[in-house]
């Protein structure tokens, strides 16, 4: 359902910028902004209740607990996999995002 909405707001974004003023998106934008703001200050707070000792506690010791949450999950074989999948990637694939940087700064000339 992610790729719906992505797909449909791209192409909506891209009918506001042909047929109307590039700040009306930017209007768009800000409305969605505040209405997800608005949604966040209504909800309610009980759902927080399971967490409230994770609250309490200091930098430190929350920062302990979530690294012994990720050390477990990283015990699990499929995201233990996944996560090779991705450093296997990116040592493997190259990315050409810097030399398409350099090419349109020194020989297309953009600035």
């Amino acid at each position: 359902m992610y790729g719906v909405g992505g797909v449909s707001g791209a192409f909506m974004g891209g009918l506001i910028n042909d047929n109307y003023d590039p700040f009306y998106s930017f209007y768009v934008v800000a409305i969605f902004g505040i209405f997800i703001c608005g949604l966040g200050i209504t909800m309610d707070t009980n759902i927080e209740g399971e967490n409230i000792d994770m609250l309490e506690l200091s930098f430190y010791s929350r920062s302990f607990v979530v690294l012994k949450q990720v050390w477990r999950g990283m015990q699990l074989q499929e995201l233990n996999r996944a996560v090779f999948y991705f450093v296997l990637m990116g040592c493997i694939v190259p990315s050409f995002g810097d030399y398409v940087y350099y090419y349109q700064m020194d020989v297309v000339g953009f600035s």
